[in-house]
């Protein structure tokens, strides 16, 4: 079972039912998920005043985030595990999985610890299938494009790249067929790209890959438009985007 010092924790946007949401998911325990011994799931609901995005202020949602670890903690401490956090339409709800209903516990913790007039309540359910984890916060696909996203734009900016200059974005795909791999060429062709290799590999499921590119700045928002575009047609040709890349770009050059 992981432990804390094992959490691997990734962010990502997405939607429920009409509201804007930011996912928080433990990534570690979902190789060995669902646990038998972890049929409980807990959850704790923080309610906040927010603004017009449904998200909290800095100063709101580092409370949120001193709640949230005194709640892990306590969580931990009995065997439970932290799996994620929704937040949304002004409230924050907080997932742990554990061998019994501690939801009138938590509650009680976070009362006696912040006081009464904090806008908390908890709830308990089985899901001895892990349900909620597996299918309802751990990241699709498409979420986990996002997070990649994330992380090699982070790590630009960390290298001191300008995501405003527009410089060359290189991208790789794999396709099953070779009328799948084409027509995908005709289409990006005609909206600007560039083809630089085509390879075809061994006999298997996806045995075409085609390298492309183009001009782009890497901003979080052009990034995410680009490759979900990308992704969402690769995938409808049966295909897989394979991600991208690029150089940095700095003022200086």
């Amino acid at each position: 079972m992981s432990d804390e010092s094992e959490e691997q924790w990734e962010v990502y946007p997405g939607r429920v039912s009409d509201d804007f949401a930011m996912f928080a998911v433990n990534l570690a325990p979902q190789p060995d998920a669902p646990f038998d011994n972890l049929r409980w799931l807990n959850i704790i609901r923080l309610g906040f005043e927010s603004s017009t995005n449904g998200m909290p202020d800095g100063e709101t949602n580092a409370f949120l985030y001193e709640v949230e670890d005194m709640l892990s903690a306590k969580a931990g401490a009995r065997g439970a595990i932290h799996v994620g956090r929704l937040t949304l339409a002004g409230r924050r709800e907080l997932f742990f999985y554990a061998a019994t209903n501690d939801a009138d516990l938590m509650l009680s913790v976070v009362q006696e610890e912040f006081g009464d007039e904090l806008d908390v309540d908890a709830l308990g359910q089985l899901d001895p299938e892990w349900k909620v984890y597996l299918d309802f916060l751990y990241p699709s696909p498409l979420d986990f494009q996002r997070i990649h996203n994330q992380r090699v734009v982070r790590l630009l900016g960390e290298n001191g790249d300008n995501p405003a200059i527009p410089r060359q974005v290189d991208h790789t795909a794999v396709f099953p067929t070779n009328e799948s791999l084409r027509t995908f060429m005709r289409e990006i062709a005609d909206n600007g790209f560039a083809i630089d290799e085509t390879v075809e590999g061994d006999d298997g499921e996806l045995r075409f890959r085609l390298m492309f590119s183009n001009e782009s700045p890497t901003d979080l928002g052009t990034i995410d438009r680009l490759t979900i575009g990308l992704f969402v047609r690769i995938e409808e040709l049966g295909g897989m985007y394979d991600g991208w890349g690029c150089p940095i770009a700095t003022d200086d050059e």
